[in-house]
């Protein structure tokens, strides 16, 4: 796994775990080109430790599943844990015969990923079936699953929770001047997105119909944080379109609360979602935010007081949203604070791992 999503989850979960309770061990994927490295050092930033299982394209399970079979043994592993496809079906190959308790995590369900997806979706819902307990990252995702095969019933409501950071120690004359490095003055109103390049993310259609907006609010540049396989596509597209230096790409943002201090308003345009830690981001930074309603995004925005929701395919409602909000200062802070509020409050990190204790608890009989 690279970093970022699903595994910044993973590892905000298990640093706070109380380890008291709970002795956490990290078994990943190695990849042949080292894919997995950051999120192997980010887990070691917070102490986690971490084992490897040999992957590649070939998908070697029998030999990865033999690996995890013996790191089970050396443990003495109660419950195991798999957060994707490939990592459900060598955790069931390796448990098989033992008495290691099986739990998985869905995170969103969808039919328009492509056909590798699509199978690989497919093969998910088989394979919990034989697992002893599933979880789910937001109740839609749960809802969502029951077309796919998992009853509904049978899942529990795992939230991501969100750890506030500290916030941004930029004075006013640091923040002015990252923006001027950037071609933005102090008129200047900066839209953020910020997710990974890929194609349920729904940037491709955020630059067809940014000019829209700067037609409408002429000071407005869009920042686009992220990285992934649509790098060189949508750079592509940004230069067919012309969209000059109105729009930046800037990559992975190694501290997001210093850039976020630096924008007035998020949008994100995503086709399917579970709860986009980017999103809980740019609340905890203040920001108000325009989104479509897609997977759990309702379940920590409220339409009207913390940002905006628009339906899936309603880019013209998302565009006179973001609008209204670089056209009304005074609305900005407001539903920026409420959102803000929401995160610290209502979307703890502690409660979401104190779910996932009971959980582990639970399938051992504690």
């Amino acid at each position: 796994m690279a970093y970022g999503g699903i595994e910044t989850v993973i590892i905000n979960w298990l640093k706070a775990m109380p380890r008291s309770e709970v002795d956490v061990q990290l078994i990943v994927f190695k990849m042949p080109d080292d894919s997995e490295r950051p999120f192997v050092v980010e887990a070691a930033k917070e102490g986690l430790r971490v084992e490897y299982i040999h992957w590649s394209r070939w998908k070697p399970v029998g030999r990865a599943a033999k690996e995890l079979r013996e790191l089970l043994r050396s443990h003495g592993t109660e419950v195991l844990h798999a957060h994707n496809t490939y990592a459900e079906l060598v955790a069931w190959w390796a448990a098989r015969g033992t008495p290691v308790k099986l739990m998985s995590t869905f995170y969103v369900w969808d039919r328009g990923f492509g056909f590798k997806r699509l199978i690989l979706q497919k093969l998910s819902a088989a394979l919990t079936a034989k697992y002893d307990k599933l979880s789910a990252q937001c109740k839609k995702t749960a809802e969502d699953g029951v077309e796919w095969g998992v009853p509904f019933e049978s899942v529990e409501i795992l939230p991501s929770g969100f750890e506030v950071p500290p916030p941004s120690l930029l004075d006013l004359d640091s923040r002015r001047r990252l923006r001027a490095e950037r071609g933005a003055g102090d008129s200047t109103l900066v839209v953020c997105n910020i997710a990974r390049l890929y194609p349920e993310k729904g940037h491709a259609r955020l630059l067809e119909h940014w000019p829209d907006i700067v037609r409408k609010v002429p000071s407005a540049v869009l920042w686009i944080y992220g990285v992934g396989p649509l790098q060189k596509e949508l750079e592509a597209l940004h230069e067919e379109l012309g969209l000059g230096e109105s729009v930046r790409f800037l990559g992975f943002a190694s501290n997001l609360m210093d850039e976020l201090s630096l924008c007035d308003v998020q949008i994100h345009p995503s086709f399917n979602e579970g709860v986009p830690l980017a999103i809980c981001s740019g609340m905890a930074a203040g920001l108000p935010i325009v989104s479509t309603a897609v997977g759990g995004i309702p379940e920590v925005i409220e339409n009207g007081k913390s940002g905006y929701l628009v339906d899936v395919d309603d880019m013209e409602s998302l565009k006179d949203r973001a609008v209204s909000l670089l056209q009304d200062c005074s609305l900005r802070k407001r539903m920026g604070s409420e959102a803000k509020r929401f995160i610290a409050e209502e979307y703890s990190l502690e409660a979401a791992v104190a779910i996932l204790a009971q959980s582990y608890r639970s399938l051992v009989g504690r």
